[in-house]
């Protein structure tokens, strides 16, 4: 059966070697081989009569590394739970280990090294009954709530025609005439745009746009909409130029006439509604649904009071306890030390 030797090199690293001798894995490694002959179907023989030299020729080094890898892992991880050994990370493959070579010809023992970084013992300072540590406790306010309340209903409501005065978040389409100074330009561009109220910063043209409804009329440099005008964007989106058109001269001064207004309009409070919103049956009025709401924040920012809680703590131990430094970390997964 496989050997393991472990040797110390000092109170936090370890060197432990696996020794596979031939006799260890070649009646396994045969039989491992006889499987895959039984369901493999190679051109120019029938399933399961493929010659064994050919089948050892072509599978025989992924069957004979599965079979060693799956060995190795067993002896040392069976080692360490036996002799309860407390390490940290991984058994890693030591870096002055040669290849071991996987010569399916001709059989050979295999001997593989491994790193262990030992946890130390030690007792540990800043966990005690008179030790304290702050955590912040979570007070969520009304007013969030209510934005929160409030915007769910937008979101799941409808969008309606506006027949009233625009307002701020009404989106809104025009026709758009270009100008040749206070009349319509003679085969001036006309073309049309649709753009969200809030998107425009000229509060002036805003003010004006509110006293406003469809079919009306307003006159504006389509480039003072906004405070740093993108060319790009007022040429191909709102004013429809292609985009490889750069061109085409056209003024800056509009006519835009309203053709459409709509705004979303809050979803009523119904059964519905709240069904939709926080699933069936779960909340039946307002205050229920706020419940909900104050419910999923309050579980949000606790688990922000936690995580700084845990990293006020983890600094703390840091600090007061003095930890050795040279230890082996390793991560899962590190292959064995063998040529292909």
């Amino acid at each position: 059966m496989p050997k393991i030797d472990k040797e110390a090199i000092d109170a936090l690293n370890a060197t432990v070697t696996v020794t596979i001798e031939k006799e260890d894995y070649e009646q396994e490694f045969e039989q491992e081989l006889q499987k895959y002959r039984k369901n493999v179907s190679l051109k120019g023989f029938r399933k399961g009569k493929t010659p064994p030299n050919v089948l050892r020729k072509m599978y025989g080094k992924n069957v004979l590394a599965e079979l060693i890898d799956k060995m190795v892992q067993k002896e040392i991880f069976g080692y360490i739970e036996e002799q309860k050994i407390d390490i940290l990370g991984q058994p890693l493959p030591s870096e002055d280990h040669p290849l071991n070579d996987l010569d399916v010809k001709d059989l050979q023992d295999f001997v593989f090294k491994f790193d262990l970084g030992i946890a130390p013992q030690f007792e540990l300072n800043g966990i005690s009954p008179i030790d304290r540590y702050e955590r912040y406790a979570v007070e969520i306010q009304d007013s969030i709530i209510e934005e929160d309340f409030a915007s769910l209903r937008k979101r799941s409501g409808e969008r309606v025609q506006v027949e009233d005065n625009i307002q701020e978040g009404d989106f809104v389409k025009f026709d758009t005439k270009e100008l040749d100074g206070d009349a319509l330009k003679e085969g001036g561009l006309a073309t049309d745009f649709g753009i969200f109220v809030n998107e425009i910063q000229n509060e002036d043209f805003k003010t004006e746009l509110f006293s406003k409804k469809v079919g009306d009329t307003l006159r504006t440099n389509i480039y003072g909409l906004f405070n740093e005008p993108d060319e790009h964007y007022i040429r191909h989106h709102l004013l429809k130029l292609d985009h490889d058109d750069h061109d085409t001269q056209v003024g800056q001064e509009f006519e835009l006439t309203i053709t459409e207004a709509t705004r979303y309009e809050a979803a009523e409070l119904n059964q519905d509604f709240f069904d939709k919103a926080f699933g069936p049956g779960r909340v039946s009025s307002e205050e229920e649904a706020k419940a909900e709401i104050r419910k999923d924040i309050e579980v949000f920012y606790n688990k922000q009071a936690d995580a700084l809680l845990f990293r006020d703590i983890q600094e703390r131990l840091m600090d007061v306890n003095e930890l050795p430094c040279r230890m082996v970390f390793s991560s899962a997964g590190s292959k064995l030390p063998m040529k292909s």
